[in-house]
């Protein structure tokens, strides 16, 4: 899935042609390798995207250039897709953790829980709550 941010989308792909043409000399500003069969959205943040690939190496890169700020090689897949909320970062594994970063100039781990089974649907936002799907159970987390 795309997500755009200052006029520009970022996704994943294997290919950069369709049925119209190819559109790798014009419009693409910048690249990054990535393993095959990525199943997860970028999140932008205030100008830097965030990424993890299923490989489990999560990056911060500045949107506009593609530079990598940081990279870190976590344990486990990642096919979920990053969320960004109140300031934290939240990357699901199929080992059925959840790790909760900070945004910033270095990845800092805030908090890390586990649940029974996989995770490999992205989890969601609402009301102040994050529901996560596992192979085994729906959860809804949420202060009280």
């Amino acid at each position: 899935m795309p997500v755009e941010s200052d006029g520009l989308l970022f996704f994943y792909t294997s290919f950069v042609t369709d049925r119209e043409g190819d559109i790798g000399g014009t419009h693409i500003r910048w690249r990054m390798k990535a393993p095959i069969l990525q199943l997860s959205t970028p999140v932008v943040v205030d100008g830097f995207l965030y990424t993890i690939d299923s490989r489990g190496v999560f990056y911060r890169l500045r949107a506009s250039s593609g530079q990598v700020i940081w990279s870190e090689n976590l344990k486990g897949k990642f096919h979920s897709s990053p969320l960004y909320a109140d300031g934290h970062i939240y990357v699901s594994s199929t080992r059925g953790e959840t790790l909760v970063y900070t945004t910033g100039a270095e990845p800092e781990l805030v908090s890390k829980n586990k649940l029974e089974g996989e995770i490999w649907a992205t989890p969601a936002m609402t009301d102040g709550a994050i529901i996560i799907r596992t192979s085994k159970f729906l959860y809804k987390i949420e202060e009280r």
